[in-house]
């Protein structure tokens, strides 16, 4: 599985036009991270397989990998791992996917970074990977930041939605169409509003029946 990820990774240096490929380290282990926003500019670089850019050097971006691996593993391992992948800002979880490992990483795109991962993981986790995922940091941050909770609405908040009363709502439940409520509340039920909104768009209306205003 090893061998079979950077031969991966070999082949799309080679299949991808104008990507660069980043030197391994010299000592065998990682590169340390570089400050985000800056250049590979170094002689070393530039005698190496890196083609500089006329700015030059190709910019390095941080990269957040994401390693999964389909076996579970005790709370004493999962502390173990993460503590050796420390240098890396590494954190190691369990789902019901499996043990999800992430670290970040200074390269110049993802295939380089998911090479450079790679290294560093499985120096600390000695299982086969069954999925691999690579991101900017800006992207882990904007994830981050998402809302994780649904955007609720009552029925006098779908009527204004759909345009027809809260009356009107409570009929419409008896559509088969018609999503259902998230929870029953004493207050009354409340529904995601995403499929709220699938379903104004495909709803057919009865000819005849206009629009209401009323809450």
């Amino acid at each position: 599985m090893n061998s079979d990820i950077k031969d991966i990774a070999d082949w799309a240096r080679s299949a991808i036009p104008g990507h660069t490929q980043q030197r391994p380290p010299q000592d065998g282990r990682p590169e340390s991270r570089t400050p985000r926003g800056r250049t590979t500019d170094s002689t070393a670089e530039q005698e190496g397989t890196t083609r500089p850019s006329p700015e030059g050097g190709p910019v390095i971006q941080t990269w957040v990998a994401t390693f999964t691996f389909d076996r579970g593993a005790d709370e004493a391992h999962l502390i173990a791992w993460e503590e050796m992948l420390t240098e890396h800002d590494g954190t190691v979880s369990q789902n019901e996917r499996g043990v999800e490992v992430s670290v970040y990483v200074d390269a110049a795109d993802p295939i380089s970074a998911a090479a450079m991962a790679h290294t560093m993981i499985s120096v600390a986790v000695p299982l086969p990977p069954t999925g691999i995922e690579v991101i900017t940091e800006d992207e882990q941050a904007r994830r981050a930041e998402a809302p994780t909770l649904p955007e609720l609405v009552s029925a006098p908040e779908v009527g204004e939605l759909l345009g027809v009363s809260r009356k009107r709502v409570h009929q419409l439940r008896s559509t088969p169409a018609f999503p259902q409520p998230l929870f029953e509340l004493r207050t009354g039920p409340v529904w995601d509003a995403v499929p709220i909104r699938k379903f104004a768009q495909e709803w057919d209306r009865k000819p005849g029946r206009p629009r209401s205003n009323c809450a």
